[in-house]
């Protein structure tokens, strides 16, 4: 299974909602590694970056197509400064395929503000 099929699809990323203002975040989005086997597993990491900071929180778990499945809980990594998140998911391909990956909902300061993918 190629992963960059998988980017082409289904990562382009941009912020949905109507954020706007200073704090308005960027995400962004891409597999580690780039190309990978039926039943291999691929890390789907989310990166989330704001200027002045604030409380960003991921979903534990994607809700995700039959062809792909999520192999344990995401896990999160922020800069000191707190202006920086990343979510990484760790993923397995049941199929060659291209798979699209239903929007993820990111919670910004307490409320479901923005959804990347």
């Amino acid at each position: 299974m190629n992963v960059r099929s998988l980017v082409v699809a289904c990562l382009l990323c941009s912020m949905g909602g109507p954020i706007m203002g200073q704090n308005a975040p960027d995400g962004t989005a891409f597999f580690t590694p780039e190309s990978i086997g039926v039943g291999e597993v691929v890390t789907l990491s989310v990166v989330i970056t704001r200027e002045s900071g604030g409380d960003v929180q991921f979903p534990s778990v994607l809700d995700l197509p039959e062809e792909l499945e999520q192999r344990r809980s995401v896990e999160v990594r922020s800069r000191e400064v707190k202006t920086e998140w990343q979510a990484d998911y760790f993923l397995v391909a049941w199929r060659a395929d291209t798979v699209l990956i239903p929007s993820i909902e990111i919670e910004l300061d307490g409320t479901n503000q923005s959804t990347v993918l």
